[in-house]
């Protein structure tokens, strides 16, 4: 499948679904399905301290592509979430073998009522879980600092129990 690399926080709104157009300088040629991945860095200025980078987060459809002044406008819908699994590459599409990528569309029908309430469904609680795991293992040592001098010392006993399994 083909992987489209995206910085984060964008990467992860996609996921969510509150990101729904993609704007390119290029036109996607002939992909309409793609995995959404996590880029290793964010976008400048942007604080992502508990976002996935280099992650595998979802599957995506262009629906449509619109010609824009300066580029294109991808408009996406998200047809599925995806197991995490870390993903090397550069801003941009790279090939993803088949066999890394398990789906669960399932996840889908939850995504309204958790962007509205906040609630985590028995679907997406493990997702969550996963994803902040990869996450929390990606914080730098001086942040994972932060997090104990600031008291959140659960937060750090995690992080430390993490960072010995980087991802």
């Amino acid at each position: 499948m083909k992987a489209l690399v995206i910085r984060q926080p964008y990467a992860s709104q996609i996921m969510v679904g509150s990101k729904k157009i993609e704007y390119r300088s290029w036109h996607p040629g002939s992909v309409t399905e793609f995995l959404v991945v996590s880029s290793a860095k964010s976008q400048q200025g942007v604080f992502d301290l508990l976002l996935p980078k280099r992650t595998a987060l979802a599957t995506a459809h262009i629906d449509r592509v619109v010609r824009e002044e300066d580029g294109y406008a991808w408009h996406l819908t998200v047809t599925s979430w995806v197991q995490p699994f870390l993903v090397k590459g550069k801003l941009g599409w790279l090939t993803i073998d088949d066999s890394l990528i398990h789906q669960d569309t399932n996840v889908i029908a939850d995504l309204a009522s958790y962007r509205c309430d906040k609630i985590v469904s028995s679907r997406i609680a493990p997702f969550e879980k996963q994803l902040s795991a990869i996450a929390l293992s990606q914080v730098p040592k001086t942040y994972a600092k932060v997090l104990a001098d600031s008291g959140l010392d659960e937060l750090y006993k995690v992080w430390q129990s993490r960072h010995q399994h980087r991802y």
